[in-house]
């Protein structure tokens, strides 16, 4: 009986675990852009940094930043570079970079890592990194990405991502050669973990160890049950769970 009492509990953690990994996608694909993956070389210029800031209203509430993917719009060849990607909170807004971009990095910098991209990009282009936390009640989200030994010009036919140009959930500002902010940034999917408020995790304990009450009060009575929890704690869950009709057969 305790080994199924333990085995009741590690599934529903393993299950409550799972519930909260996903993926949040912040952007709406309205065209293609190859900046900053393929074309900064275009025209003779060198793009030395670029920055992206995600609006914190995409998040709805703690994210664990695992991987970041970038969707290709139109397949070419793209500049070879070294990318170190950084995430911070920023109180620039969506729309309000400045083109001084250390202005723009704000608290809780993290490099999420260094990466290097071939002339020949992947159809869906993947970065798994270091794992950030971002708390969206903090600021909006800043990527920040420095390129180095940037190989040089585009071929005409260059890799490009999905953009939204709207301005209305995320934008970008870059340096270099040339140095802008505007409207428009990558379609970004975050790959990673939704961390539970407290009051939800306990909220999913309390349900985890009602239903091992509701299943049969022998599990938790007597030498079954963890010495941490209290006959107490049990008398108290036992009343809850059985009134509100779980099981009216763990009251006899």
């Amino acid at each position: 009986m305790r080994m199924l009492f333990r085995t009741c509990i590690v599934t529903l953690l393993s299950m409550a675990g799972s519930a909260f990994a996903g993926t949040i996608v912040v952007g709406a694909n309205n065209g293609g852009n190859c900046d900053p993956f393929s074309c900064p070389g275009l025209g003779g210029g060198i793009e030395t940094e670029y920055q992206q800031v995600y609006a914190s209203s995409q998040f709805p509430g703690t994210f664990v930043i695992d991987s970041i993917d970038f969707f290709q719009a139109m397949a070419g060849a793209s500049d070879a570079a070294t990318y170190q990607i950084s995430f911070s909170i920023t109180g620039q807004a969506v729309g309000g970079l400045s083109t001084t971009l250390s202005n723009n990095i704000g608290v809780n910098s993290q490099v999420f890592g260094t990466f290097t991209i071939s002339s020949s990009p992947a159809s869906l282009l993947t970065f798994t990194g270091t794992p950030y936390t971002y708390d969206p009640s903090e600021g909006n989200l800043l990527m920040d990405v420095v390129i180095t030994g940037e190989s040089g010009p585009g071929t005409a036919s260059w890799d490009e991502r999905e953009a939204d140009s709207s301005g209305a959930v995320t934008s970008r500002a870059y340096s270099g050669t040339f140095s802008e902010a505007d409207t428009e940034g990558l379609v970004t999917q975050f790959d990673g973990s939704s961390v539970p408020e407290p009051s939800s995790f306990q909220f999913v304990t309390l349900v985890m160890i009602g239903l091992a009450v509701a299943a049969g009060k022998s599990v938790l009575r007597g030498t079954c049950y963890p010495k941490c929890i209290s006959p107490v704690w049990i008398n108290t869950l036992e009343s809850r769970f059985c009134q509100s009709g779980l099981s009216q057969e763990s009251r006899r």
